[in-house]
């Protein structure tokens, strides 16, 4: 994979739900905290058009965008990416559907994403 340093221009933190914090008594289910911060990477937001979907042969048809980011070990599909725009402020997120390691080397991952409301 050629470069990506000059792409990846924009911050995301890759967030996680904790470990269920404790038994729910009346419905009998676990409960979860907020979402937590695991890592900040350097990312590439690319939005994705159904056609380039079937292009690249992806598996979700609900996804809206790829993200190319900094290497992170433990990036899962049960997490997801928060970006906060410097200029305007506004925050996004999004659930990751598909995490692949670049080239298997350790150093990019590519997820194909799915933007939703917090």
């Amino acid at each position: 994979m050629p470069t990506l340093a000059g792409k990846l221009r924009k911050r995301v933190e890759v967030q996680q739900l904790p470990v269920p914090q404790a038994q729910n008594p009346a419905w009998n289910e676990p409960t979860f905290g907020d979402w937590a911060t695991v890592a900040v990477r350097w990312a590439w937001v690319q939005p994705v058009s159904g056609r380039e979907l079937v292009y690249a042969q992806q598996l979700s048809a609900e996804a809206t965008h790829q993200i190319t980011l900094r290497y992170y070990a433990g990036l899962t599909a049960r997490m997801r990416l928060k970006y906060t725009d410097d200029r305007t402020g506004a925050v996004r997120y999004f659930g990751v559907e598909y995490v692949k390691d670049a080239d298997e080397r350790h150093v990019y991952q590519q997820c194909v994403c799915r933007e939703n409301a917090p």
